[in-house]
């Protein structure tokens, strides 16, 4: 019995060992792994017909400090000074991009920056992180401090994800990793230092004073970052074409916009700007006179357009 004992104590105090050695050691293998994985060069992909480099590989479009961003091994990736900020400004646009993060990793994807000394009041910031935390207006895919993403689609530590980020006038959509996460209508948050949901926010310009055009940034918060395959379609040449309807019948009630965003389309109607594919959209068969040949137009449900 004495002996048994001494077995199971001793099985025991193995266990608790293995334990603390995990807890210990994992990150850093985690951490280790995702520095090996940047050693080699990221393959090269063909970008999509309309999409040019954000930033040069010599960075001599971006305003940055010297030395404050460097490309390494086809990766963008901070060196510890500051932000970094395209020189061009940017109005109607679909942005993509692959990032990677370690476990501690906090950053983000600055939108139509108007003034880059108080970026955090004259921006939208699209949120990195890799922790999941209690208040989800922190977390990936967030429109950071106002709007919280519909699920949590960040990838583990050292792996890569993919963000697709579309800006239409007052419209924003944000696909993280395939899965459609945030979708913000810019007029509908009229009040500084407020959500929708009555929380308060550090912000203080209201998003729908903020400029439609501006400066696309990343952030360095003081943790490693890399991004890649950084691309981006200005959409300012962008035509109306008509296109049919979920009828038999063509519709002339509204043009389409080819808002290439992953299949999501924006629609010009005498409503204003809406989405073709989005929830709060209704289609409403026209009962007046010029509805002669079966056409539809299209109405906004008010109570679901801003966006969940």
């Amino acid at each position: 019995m004495k002996h048994r004992f001494q077995i199971s104590l001793l099985i025991l105090i193995l266990y608790g060992i293995a334990g603390s050695w995990s807890a210990v050691f994992e990150p850093a293998i985690a951490n280790a792994a995702t520095k090996e994985n940047l050693k080699k060069s990221s393959p090269e992909i063909q970008f999509e017909e309309g999409y040019i480099p954000l930033f040069q590989n010599d960075l001599s479009n971006a305003i940055v400090e010297p030395g404050g961003w460097v490309f390494e091994n086809g990766n963008l990736t901070p060196a510890g000074k500051g932000h970094i900020w395209t020189k061009e400004r940017y109005g109607d646009f679909v942005l993509k991009l692959e990032f990677q993060t370690t476990e501690t990793t906090e950053s983000g994807v600055f939108l139509r920056c108007d003034m880059i000394k108080n970026w955090l009041n004259w921006t939208i910031e699209v949120q990195i992180q890799q922790a999941i935390v209690e208040y989800d207006k922190y977390n990936c895919g967030a429109i950071f401090d106002i709007l919280a993403p519909s699920k949590n689609m960040i990838k583990r530590p050292g792996d890569w994800n993919s963000y697709t980020i579309s800006c239409k006038g007052n419209l924003v959509d944000v696909i993280l990793n395939g899965e459609l996460v945030s979708r913000m209508d810019l007029n509908f948050f009229d009040v500084g230092h407020k959500t929708l949901d009555g929380t308060r926010s550090k912000l203080e310009t209201p998003f729908a004073d903020l400029s439609r055009e501006g400066h696309i940034g990343f952030q360095y918060n003081g943790q490693p970052v890399w991004f890649r395959n950084i691309r981006i379609k200005p959409l300012e040449d962008i035509h109306l074409t008509d296109v049919s309807l979920p009828s038999k019948s063509a519709s002339k009630a509204a043009e389409i916009l080819f808002f290439e965003s992953d299949g999501i389309c924006i629609m010009e109607a005498e409503h204003g700007l809406i989405s073709q594919n989005l929830d709060w959209i209704n289609w409403e068969k026209k009962t007046d006179a010029s509805a002669s040949n079966g056409e539809y137009m299209i109405t906004p449900i008010a109570s679901e357009r801003a966006w969940k």
